[in-house]
């Protein structure tokens, strides 16, 4: 429930101040919005220097950390997919660059374009990101797949950007149950090896 909140209060924050697609990469740009959250919790003295040392910690850790790894499974599906021809994009619902995190795990060089936004009304299910990303590697949008975990922000942006919605329910089985009949439902991601055996669109 605190979390529902705090999300409906970021969304709130974000367009009262009109803010950009890459809006929060900067660890200032976070204090009036950290100082509401804070204040919320009933911790009402910190000021605006505590506030920023918080947050700047924050972003070391989801930026230079181990916050999130690939799978064994990802790391050989994207190195596949990439021999096989596919041109293939990253587009990621958050507020930081996942370039650190993709050269770290050694897969940056496999993407021809990552796109990344939290700020509602860029950030996924619009399809803002999905749409920049085709428009990045020059192939019309009905011509791509987009793969994701759930329904309401991964399906729905897919479907919004007329590109080929996989859901892929390793993460949560029930998402399944809730797709759009459009959806192409897989359990694991090694089913993506039998569905794109080679490429169709030259890079």
């Amino acid at each position: 429930m605190a979390i529902t909140r705090m999300d409906a209060q970021m969304d709130q924050f974000q367009l009262e101040h009109n803010v950009g697609p890459l809006w929060g990469a900067d660890p200032e740009q976070w204090i009036d919005f950290d100082r509401r959250v804070f204040e919320s919790l009933g911790i009402l003295d910190l000021n605006d220097s505590t506030i920023l040392q918080i947050e700047r910690a924050w972003k070391k850790e989801i930026t230079e950390g181990d916050y999130e790894t690939f799978t064994d499974d990802a790391i050989t599906i994207l190195k596949e997919l990439h021999a096989r021809g596919y041109i293939l994009g990253l587009v990621t619902r958050r507020h930081d660059n996942p370039v650190a995190s993709l050269k770290r795990a050694g897969l940056y060089e496999l993407f021809s374009t990552v796109r990344w936004t939290g700020v509602r009304g860029y950030a996924k299910p619009n399809p803002y990101s999905l749409i920049m990303a085709a428009d990045d590697v020059g192939v019309n949008p009905w011509l791509c797949a987009y793969v994701g975990n759930w329904v309401d922000a991964d399906v729905g942006a897919a479907t919004r950007a007329e590109m080929v919605p996989i859901l892929v329910t390793w993460a949560d089985p029930k998402e399944a149950e809730k797709a759009p009949k459009h959806t192409i439902v897989i359990e694991s991601l090694l089913e993506l090896l039998g569905m794109f055996k080679g490429s169709q669109v030259s890079s």
